[in-house]
């Protein structure tokens, strides 16, 4: 699958949410809701539908002959939540982006795939 492939699969769908807003500005409370276990509103749940997408799409998804996220096969989507809103805590800047985007972002940082040349 191309990257362009990749990115259209993953942000096809998001066009019909810009009346409600799918960036991370606009998720960021939604997103500290889901993270701490409270009761699910729609942004927090639009936010945790958005971290089990790209996390489902990045293990499967291979760009370059390589996977996108190779997160570790025990960590919870709890955990993929709470790197993606370190992230963006960490990250103000980038909250002007699209969740996914930011997901992806935060995914590869803390869950790298190995290049083609290193051994696992």
């Amino acid at each position: 699958m191309s990257l362009l492939a990749f990115w259209l699969a993953l942000c096809a769908p998001l066009p019909c949410l810009a009346a409600t807003g799918t960036t991370g500005q606009d998720l960021l409370l939604g997103c500290r809701t889901a993270a701490e276990g409270r009761a699910l509103d729609f942004q927090a749940g639009l936010c945790l539908g958005t971290i089990v997408t790209v996390l489902n799409l990045t293990q499967q998804t291979v760009v370059r002959n390589e996977f996108v996220v190779c997160k570790d096969p025990a960590a919870s989507v709890n955990q993929a939540l709470k790197v993606v809103l370190r992230y963006m805590e960490a990250n103000p800047q980038a909250l002007k982006k699209e969740l996914a985007g930011i997901a992806v972002n935060a995914m590869q940082l803390v869950w790298p795939c190995p290049k083609k040349n290193e051994r696992p």
